[in-house]
Formats: structure tokens, sequence, C-alpha cells
């Protein structure tokens, strides 16, 4: 049944929670509903410039109509490929950037991802005034020192949900679900990578 041959493949593929399978556009439209709202929010999309992320999350706000792009060659090395690039029109791009003025910070606090600096950066979003906030993702933040890397996830955990309860702010962190032998289609909160000590700070963050 080629059929269930498929579903076992997409299955496989989803327990490493890999690349390009959907964590950041999911959080994305996440915090188009909390734009849409009003509510202030900030993100960090790790390996993503703050154009890259600012592009993605626009598209993910403005409907995805024809009319509302533009399309052009993708140029590589100088040339034009036969590989077509989509672009929000410059009405659509100034409308979504209008929605998201003063109601979406996004940081490139990656470039030097430790808990420090998250740290600082959660200050920020705070001053702004902002409640919910997407850390993408957990794997990124660098150790500071020779404890193993599951003690370490445990510490940023911790930390994040102590900051997120005594600021009464909603963290959302972006993490990759680990590789286990059962298949699945939809990962449950206990096949997140790392310590177990992750998960259970969930209710938090």
């Amino acid at each position: 049944d080629r059929r269930e041959e498929r579903t076992v493949h997409d299955s496989k593929r989803s327990s490493d929670s890999k690349t390009d399978e959907g964590k950041s556009t999911a959080v994305s439209q996440i915090l188009c509903e909390c734009v849409k709202q009003k509510i202030k929010c900030f993100v960090d999309f790790g390996e993503d410039t703050i154009e890259e992320a600012t592009e993605r999350i626009y598209k993910q706000f403005i409907p995805y109509n024809k009319e509302n792009y533009i399309s052009s060659n993708y140029i590589h090395n100088g040339k034009a490929t036969n590989i077509w690039e989509y672009h929000l029109t410059e009405e659509k791009w100034n409308e979504a950037k209008e929605a998201f003025d003063n109601y979406l910070y996004i940081f490139d606090i990656m470039k030097t991802p430790n808990l420090t600096n998250i740290i600082k950066a959660l200050d920020q979003a705070r001053e702004k005034g902002c409640r919910i906030g997407v850390i993408d993702n957990l794997e990124n933040v660098e150790a500071m020192g020779d404890e193993s890397e599951n003690r370490f996830l445990k510490d940023v955990a911790i930390t994040l949900r102590n900051y997120a309860v005594k600021h009464n702010m909603y963290i959302i962190l972006v993490c990759h679900a680990r590789k286990i032998e059962r298949e699945f289609l939809i990962p449950e909160i206990e096949d997140i990578k790392g310590s177990s000590a992750v998960s259970n700070t969930a209710k938090d963050i």
C-alpha cells in the first residue's frame, strides 16, 4: 500500500524534527495571531538574520494569494537560475510592517547565544511591554562551562522557567525531538531531546 509506505516514511522523518519540518513556521503563526490581538511579542529565530526572520513572519501574516507576491529568478553566483523566489509586493510588505510595528521585536541574540545574552534580551523585551516570546531553538544556546549537555539544558530550562514565572511572561522554547525507535506522526512532550527537565518545565515555558 503506497499510502501506508508514505505514512511510515513521513513518520520516520518527523522523529528527529530536522530543519525545514515546520517548527519555526508553527511558532511564526502563533506570533502572528498574538499580534492580531495586539499583544506585544518578541522572537529570536536562531540561525536566521533579522532580515530573514522579518520576511518569514511577514509572509505568514499576509494571505498567500497570487496578487500579494512577486516572483523572480533566484540568482546564484551572479547568474539567474531556473528556481523562482517569491517576495511580498511593496504594498503588502508595508501592510505587514505597519501591523507588526511596536508589537513584534525581532532579536539576533543567537550570534552569541549564551544564557547571559538571552536574559539580557528578555529584559529588553520586557521593557518594551512584551508578554509573549519565542526562542528558536534551545540547541543553539552555548554552554558556559564543562557540564554535560543534559545538565546544561536543564540549567537553561530552569532559568527560563524561573524568569517566566517571576515576570509573568510566556516563553515559547523551540526544541528538537530526540531520535526514537517507535514510529509516530506527532511528537509528544516526552520526546523532547535532552534532559527531562526541559519537558518538565513546559508548564511555564
